[in-house]
This record gives C-alpha cells, structure tokens and sequence, in this order.
C-alpha cells in the first residue's frame, strides 16, 4: 500500500498505476534543498556530495569530472556508437577485420573502460555494490578479450 502522499498532493489525483509516485522512497524530502533543485538529481547528487567530503583531492577532483554533465553525455554517446557499430557489422555493412573498424572498436572498449576504471577508483569498494557496475566490470574485459583474442583466432561461428 501507500505509507505516506507527499505534501500538497492528495492521494485521489494520481491513477492508480501512479500512486507509487507517493511512496516515500520516489518523493525525498530534500526537494526543497537548493543544491538538489540546481543539479535535478535528488538521489544521487545528495548521496554524491556526502560521500566526496570523505575523498582525497584527486578523487573529488576525478569525481566531478566522472560524474558531469559532459562527461556522462559522452560516455551515452559512445555507448550509442558502439550499439551502431553493432549493427552495422551484423548487417554485414563492414567486415570485423577492417582496421578501421577495429580502431573503432578499440576505442569504444578503451573509453568504455577508463570510465569504468575512473568510477572504480572514485568510489572504490562501493561501486561493487551495484550489479550494473559488476556487469560492466565483467563487460570490459571480456569485450577487450573478444577484440584482441578471439577475433584473430578465426574460430567457426555457429
């Protein structure tokens, strides 16, 4: 059920399929709190701005190169690339050993993978707790291995 609506909301004007919008865990507290207003991002950026006041310098610095605007956009866009490489290569567009397209591809890895790194060493043991970090982390390598090992093996596909 509902625990609590949020303030200035009455229960009746959600649907139904809406009203877990009024769970207290999908309507902080911490609207009102300007820094959450500015950045639009209640969880993360309360929880991020705790968390950097226990970092050395050049983590807090990393931090907020790793977790800015741009450099998120950047990391989205290289995802999007990636994603129509893939396609592009599964239609049959481009063959896998054009050098290219493994310059590519490698590039995509090794963007990939510093962000990974940067985040790793940025939040160190609290980014095992989350299992889309655990899935990149096991990603990147096994994409580094498919790049530089297996694609020169030439092994029959199935």
């Amino acid at each position: 059920g509902i625990s609590r609506p949020s303030p200035g909301v009455p229960q009746a004007t959600l649907p139904l399929e809406l009203q877990f919008l009024l769970r207290p865990e999908c309507s902080p507290t911490d609207r009102e709190d300007e820094l959450v207003q500015k950045q639009g991002h209640m969880r993360l950026t309360k929880t991020f701005h705790n968390s950097s006041r226990d970092m050395s310098g050049r983590r807090r610095c990393l931090s907020c190169l790793v977790y800015s605007f741009p450099f998120q956009t950047l990391i989205v866009l290289v995802i999007l690339l990636d994603f129509v490489a893939t396609i592009i290569t599964l239609c049959g567009a481009v063959d896998e050993q054009d050098k290219k397209f493994e310059v590519l591809t490698l590039f995509i890895i090794c963007v990939l993978a510093l962000d990974v790194a940067m985040r790793f060493y940025v939040e160190k043991l609290k980014f095992l707790r989350m299992k889309m970090n655990l899935f990149e982390l096991f990603l990147v390598p096994l994409a580094f291995l498919e790049v530089l090992v297996l694609r020169h093996l030439d092994l029959p596909m199935p």
